[in-house]
């Protein structure tokens, strides 16, 4: 992904809420999301959403310690087992579809702490093991998101009430 900050690029996969990303350093995030050891040492860019997500273009994929959105011991992902559950019997059919459509109104939200972002590791890989567990979904289809910050090596991100992002080290006091 080749975009400068302040861009906008269209992309999908796996999105959190940016208040469970915010403070923590890149072995940390590597640990909560569920990406392998070293993954975003070199850094990362983190993006926004700025695009509307409707009930069909995501899927629940419940914590990130379910890897690919499956829990242990299961077959199925977390969104197919909301739907099996909620969908037993046919008068039950619309009852996921009307919870799917309340759910995407109240996740994708494009403003606060609770506005979806997305980690993209500048370095290659493909190890996933179980994260430490904050809530996770995938986006099915490319959205636009906002490339809101260049995050380099020992540097964690934040937030300021005023919705702006930046990345900074973390100073340590020392007495």
């Amino acid at each position: 992904m080749q975009a400068s900050l302040g861009g906008q690029v269209r992309t999908q996969g796996y999105v959190a809420q940016l208040d469970g990303l915010c403070g923590r350093d890149t072995r940390d995030l590597e640990q909560v999301l569920g990406y392998g050891e070293g993954r975003l040492a070199g850094g990362y860019t983190l993006l926004l959403l700025a695009d509307v997500v409707g009930p069909g273009e995501f899927e629940f994929r419940g914590m990130t310690h379910f890897p690919g959105g499956v829990p242990v011991g299961e077959s199925r992902t977390t969104d197919a087992s909301l739907k099996a559950s909620l969908s037993q019997v046919a008068a039950d059919r619309g009852r996921f579809d009307t919870m799917k459509a309340n759910e995407a109104r109240r996740i994708f939200v494009s403003t606060g702490p609770k506005r979806i972002a997305k980690i993209m590791p500048l370095r290659p890989g493909s190890d996933y093991p179980a994260g430490k567990g904050i809530a996770q979904w995938e986006i099915m289809v490319p959205k636009l998101f906002f490339v809101a910050c260049k995050v380099g090596a020992g540097e964690r991100i934040y937030r300021r009430p005023n919705d702006t992002i930046y990345a900074a080290a973390r100073l340590e006091s020392y007495r």
